[in-house]
């Protein structure tokens, strides 16, 4: 990545030099991420918004290196000061100072434009809300608009808030943040449009939401001075300050699944990636467990897909889960999705192909276990409990080494529209055995409070050293192996939305099911 100089003024205007806007990064002001990659917006020759079609969307990679430094727009499209970046689908929406434009992905096509110029002055950031709008800050109006996407229109609130800028949703919250009255430094961190007490102040503008705390940027002011960071707890409504001092920290891109923040140094034309715990140390992994869909969802027989794998590895790098339609078995490791089939091959389904029921975390082991030989899945776990303690809390489990026997099934697709019970369509399970083989055990230890969400007690995948073979772990046969174990204290459930889960009834005792199908036996 290139470090860029030489910055020069014209009428007082921060602007780029030729050389500067040949290069990779032009005033870049905003990152998101899609798949394994991140966006860039740069905001083009000048750092004001003028309609002058000089504004580009970089690619970097996820440590920083620039895979397309003019990746949008493509033919005769033009941006003329892109800024905050939104992704419904694959569909990227970027602000461009008074309306909203959407470049499908998969092809780079232009897809969707909103123009916004009859109110709108100057917007900044975006997010998409449920449903398939979006909400975007207008920082010289001083007011948010929401778009519907579907209808191609837009409505504003009568909230005031001084020069927003920054934007976050969580459940019914919308959080902002503020570079103050007049842009005068002054600017607050704004929950539902109202001041939060115990706020930082400052030239805000980007935020992302951190579990209970917000970490937000600050330039301090516009002319060069160095920036910082703050976590602000929402909770008690403390905050504390970055070790790190930055030039002009825009809007900032944290990554939950490699605890990097990535941020664009928009005077110094550049970006950089900065893991979260140079920023605050001591903080980082937040040892969560991400889960999509319930377990007595699925064994009702609700097995059509809804989140895409793309998303589903953005949550974290291990975990378990069910394809669409029951296509198999899923296995995460390492980041990777591997899905076995029935047919006993294990491949790595597109990022687009869904799950309908997936736990995922960012494994970071806290401590470890060898254990020798051992001749059942009964003794192995009853020696794997001895070694969890009693604290009620979930573990995540990575078992590497050789067995000397396994037996994993995996289940045949459903294709019919009226989906069995998972219980009562055991006879249609497909059994693989397995001798002096090398692999990895995927698995959870999960408490009993979770019962109806996942599975209580132990719960493995398998997955050959060569990624050939898998399943669901019905029999085991250890000769040696390595055990870590992820101690979980955060958890996070995502439901599905379709009719099947609104109508389910789940006063029904599913347990035994549960029993059943985690065995193999009817």
């Amino acid at each position: 990545m290139k470090k860029l100089v030489g910055t020069v003024f014209f009428c007082g205007i921060l602007s780029a030099s030729p050389a500067q806007m040949e290069a990779d990064f032009a005033f870049p002001e905003s990152v998101i991420r899609y798949q394994d990659f991140y966006l860039v917006s740069n905001v083009g020759m000048k750092l004001n918004a003028e309609t002058d079609g000089d504004g580009f969307i970089t690619k970097i990679d996820l440590n920083g290196q620039v895979l397309g430094s003019r990746f949008l727009p493509t033919g005769k499209e033009i941006l003329h000061a892109p800024k905050g970046m939104a992704i419904l689908d694959t569909v990227l929406y970027v602000t461009d100072i008074d309306r909203v434009i959407g470049f499908d992905l998969l092809t780079r096509a232009k897809v969707f434009e909103i123009d916004m110029s009859a109110r709108a002055l100057f917007l900044n950031d975006l997010v998409a809300l449920p449903g398939g709008t979006l909400l975007t800050s207008d920082s010289f109006k001083n007011i948010l608009f929401k778009i519907d996407i579907e209808k191609g229109q837009y409505e504003t609130n009568d909230e005031v808030i001084p020069a927003v800028n920054g934007l976050a949703i969580v459940g019914n919250k919308v959080f902002s943040v503020t570079m103050g009255p007049g842009m005068d430094g002054n600017g607050k961190v704004y929950s539902n449009g109202k001041s939060t007490p115990g706020s930082p102040t400052g030239m805000l503008d980007g935020l992302q939401v951190i579990d209970r705390n917000v970490l937000v940027s600050d330039w301090s002011d516009l002319k060069g001075a160095k920036g910082r960071f703050y976590l602000y707890d929402t909770v008690d409504h403390s905050f504390k300050t970055s070790s790190l001092e930055l030039v002009s920290p825009a809007d900032f891109y944290f990554d939950p699944l490699t605890q990097n923040v990535i941020i664009p140094q928009m005077l110094l034309h550049r970006v950089i990636v900065v893991p979260l715990s140079t920023l605050f140390p001591g903080y980082g992994n937040i040892d969560r467990l991400y889960h999509f869909g319930l377990i007595d969802a699925l064994l009702s027989g609700l097995y059509e897909g809804a989140l895409p794998y793309g998303v589903l590895k953005l949550k974290g790098d291990f975990g378990l889960g069910a394809p669409d339609r029951l296509g198999g078995e899923i296995t995460v490791l390492d980041g990777k999705v591997y899905q076995t089939k029935a047919d006993g091959q294990t491949v790595e389904p597109h990022d687009s192909e869904t799950t309908s029921y997936a736990f995922v975390t960012k494994f970071k082991a806290d401590f470890t276990h060898e254990v020798g030989a051992i001749d059942s899945k009964e003794a192995f776990e009853l020696q794997l409990s001895k070694r969890i303690p009693k604290d009620n809390a979930m573990y995540a489990l990575r078992v590497s080494g050789s067995f000397s026997s396994l037996r994993t099934r995996a289940f045949p697709k459903i294709n019919s529209e009226s989906h069995p019970r998972l219980a009562s369509i055991l006879d249609r399970q497909v059994f693989f055995d397995f001798s002096a083989i090398e692999g990895t055990l995927v698995g959870f230890y999960l408490p009993g409070y979770l019962q109806g969400i996942n599975v209580p007690g132990f719960h493995f995948h398998f997955l050959s050293s060569d990624k050939n073979h898998g399943g669901h772990v019905l029999e085991i046969s250890v000769t040696n192996a390595k055990v870590e174990f992820d101690r979980l204290t955060n958890f996070e459930v995502q439901l599905p939305e379709g009719q099947g889960f609104k109508s389910l009834n789940f006063k029904v005792d599913r347990s035994a099911d549960v029993q059943k199908a985690e065995s193999g036996k009817k």
